[in-house]
């Protein structure tokens, strides 16, 4: 029996380098892998630093059945409109929408949800009514919603569906430390 050696030709070596360090920043870029997302603590802290005037308040853990929330919006705080920064505004309150993770595996789906901080001592109570509702409408006031006092703002957690109990937010820590939110890393 005869050996063959084999060697590589002088550069084919380099050539693979190349080509799966291409092939490594073409998925890292595209893919978005390595990007800050919805669980990563600095993806919301950046979310949050657009405005300033409330702080947002999260669920330490979130309930049974929903998925992280990936998008956080604030409503302008019309009477404060003062120069903050160029990048950013004045909040008069934090909201971002929670939706079942698999509402056909529940048995008690759990309802779609806004979550609502304001400032406690606000007398216009922005989150008196879902954000993107009529404040005038009595059906959007009279909701099924589950209201907590964090520190110096109010939670209010919004059932976006006709539903008679929210309760699964009735025993849910918040805290406005994105340190002690477990669901962010």
């Amino acid at each position: 029996m005869q050996v063959i050696n084999v060697r590589p030709r002088a550069g084919t070596i380099g050539v693979f380098l190349i080509v799966a360090i291409a092939l490594g920043l073409i998925a890292y870029f595209i893919l978005g892998v390595g990007r800050p997302g919805p669980t990563d603590r600095e993806y919301v802290r950046a979310k949050l630093h657009q405005a300033v005037g409330v702080p947002m308040a999260l669920p330490v853990e979130l309930p049974a059945g929903y998925s992280v929330p990936d998008y956080y919006y604030f409503l302008p705080d019309d009477d404060r409109m003062v120069p903050v920064g160029p990048d950013q505004e004045v909040a008069a309150a934090w909201a971002v929408n929670l939706e079942p993770s698999h509402p056909d595996l529940f048995e008690h789906d759990p309802p779609q949800a806004q979550l609502c901080v304001q400032l406690l001592d606000d007398p216009r109570k922005p989150c008196n009514v879902p954000v993107g509702s009529d404040p005038e409408s009595p059906e959007a006031a009279s909701g099924t919603r589950v209201e907590r006092q964090v520190g110096p703002v109010l939670v209010v957690v919004h059932a976006m569906v006709d539903v008679p109990e929210m309760d699964e937010w009735e025993t849910v820590d918040f805290t406005t430390d994105l340190n002690k939110v477990t669901w962010l890393y």
